[in-house]
């Protein structure tokens, strides 16, 4: 009777052993591999590299990359059954950017859209002996070139989308690309300290630019890494793990504790960005630190389920953290700030305010045609006066909201941007209702803040390497953004 009783347990046990070994398998079939993660986390890493992206060739690279990656997704996708589970809201934004793609490519077709769309400067080409088609773009290449840029950013976020449906995934993407962007904060501070250049003016060689070519493209590129380091840091406080002793001093003492202990290396990485960013003296990649900062507490305070003096304490050491180091090493910042309230000038404020002024004129004058997809320089040399024209060539309005109104038109550049709030409202709905693992949504919508808030100034967004680590980003918080998520998750393990 033992004998068999030995027998059965053996039969139990091994059949146990078969069925666990038969689900991890399985669970394995259905994760995306290893290969394409690692392709796609190199190819953040390499974005930045060539001075932002900037260069056409560059560009182009990245979005032929971008494609190849995803058609691989694709096969593996169909082959494996990956899980792709697309939220209801995203249809609507996918159409609208599809309507952006197609009404930028009718921008430089010529004979499908009525003669009296196009531009004028073209019969006038035309009663100059030029033999030329009309097309409502002022240069088909910049138009095309443009449209390859939109579509390389679009690419990756669908690829970030893709690769971080399951919550492992999605952390170690947003680890390593904390890591990616500590890098090349580390090196634009060893620029600064060895005077050596990879890239950059001389009009930004006393600034941090690490391989930008301008400091406040740098700056938002940085930032997008502060804002996930400062998501890892305050976790604790979003899953209500942070001390709730009712003494004020051991509530101080473990807080501490949790941050440079159980966060330390996001820890690090914030000290280092925010020491670059610092260095980079960029007027507006501060102030929209500062509003994606103050975006990010009130999301915790709403949200933690940690007393109201621990997260009044966690901000306030937030803040109070960041300021010290900015008052300590920013000289340089600080100096440009006190320029813009100088009595006898206003300096680069002032020709930007014109430059804004030039283009809401040019946008009156074609508010529903615009004047073709990038080519802002082209519509620069048209409408602009002698006194703007004498501070130099604008070959963009920095202001990424106004461009994209003169280029397309307001009723492309109003589908452009309800898409990307579309896309960001779905991170916001996540970061306010999901119960669990908040990071993802929390640092995309925070993220979203902190470029919206610069492209008012600047225009950043068309730098490949910031327009694309951004898409990443709101990929990776719109696939773990759904509520239900939590308990689906659960059920799996």
């Amino acid at each position: 009777m033992s004998s068999s009783a030995e027998t059965v347990a053996i039969n139990s046990e091994g059949g146990a052993r078969r069925s666990t070994a038969r689900r991890s398998r399985t669970r394995r079939a259905a994760e995306t591999p290893k290969a394409l993660e690692y392709a796609f986390l190199a190819l953040l890493a390499w974005l930045p590299l060539p001075i932002g992206g900037h260069a056409d060739w560059a560009a182009a690279l990245a979005a032929t990359l971008t494609g190849v990656l995803l058609l691989v997704w694709l096969a593996v996708a169909w082959r494996r059954a990956l899980p792709f589970d697309v939220p209801f809201v995203l249809l609507p934004a996918a159409l609208l950017m599809t309507g952006v793609a197609v009404w930028s490519v009718l921008q430089v077709t010529p004979g499908v859209l009525p003669a009296e769309w196009n531009h004028p400067i073209w019969a006038d080409a035309l009663a100059y002996g030029l033999a030329v088609e009309g097309v409502v773009s002022l240069n088909r290449s910049a138009s095309f070139d443009a449209l390859m840029r939109l579509s390389a950013a679009v690419g990756m976020f669908v690829l970030a989308f893709a690769l971080a449906q399951r919550e492992t995934q999605a952390r170690r993407l947003l680890t390593v690309l904390l890591a990616i962007i500590t890098g090349y904060a580390l090196f634009g501070i060893a620029q600064e300290l060895t005077g050596w250049r990879l890239s950059g003016s001389d009009h930004h060689r006393a600034n941090v630019v690490s391989t930008f070519i301008n400091r406040n493209h740098f700056a938002t590129y940085a930032n997008l890494g502060l804002v996930i380091a400062l998501g890892l840091m305050i976790e604790p406080l979003l899953r209500g793990d942070a001390a709730r002793d009712d003494r004020f001093g051991r509530r101080v003492a473990q807080a501490i504790a949790t941050i440079f202990e159980e966060r330390r290396y996001p820890l690090m990485a914030a000290v280092i960005i925010l020491l670059a960013v610092v260095g980079s003296a960029s007027r507006g990649g501060l102030l929209s630190l500062i509003g994606a900062g103050f975006f990010l507490l009130a999301i915790v305070f709403l949200v933690s389920r940690a007393p109201r003096g621990t997260k009044l304490l966690a901000g306030i050491a937030t803040l109070g953290g960041g300021g010290l180091l900015v008052w300590l090493t920013g000289d340089v910042l600080l100096e440009r700030f006190q320029v813009i309230f100088a009595a006898e000038t206003l300096g680069d404020v002032d020709i930007r305010i014109q430059a804004w002024e030039m283009t809401l004129g040019a946008i009156a004058e074609r508010p529903l045609l615009g004047y073709g997809f990038g080519a802002y320089q082209e519509m620069f040399f048209l409408e602009h006066d002698p006194e703007l024209g004498a501070a130099g060539i604008f070959d963009h309005a920095h202001n990424d909201y106004l461009q994209a109104a003169a280029e397309l038109g307001l009723p492309a550049a109003g589908a452009l941007w309800l898409a990307l709030l579309l896309v960001w409202g779905l991170c916001l709905t996540g970061a306010l209702r999901r119960r669990r693992r908040r990071i993802y949504p929390l640092v995309a919508s925070t993220a979203g803040v902190l470029v919206g808030l610069h492209a008012i100034t600047d225009f950043s967004l068309l730098m490949p390497a910031v327009a694309m680590t951004f898409a990443a980003i709101l990929g990776i918080g719109c696939a773990q953004s759904r509520p239900y998520q939590d308990s689906r998750q659960d059920s799996r393990r």
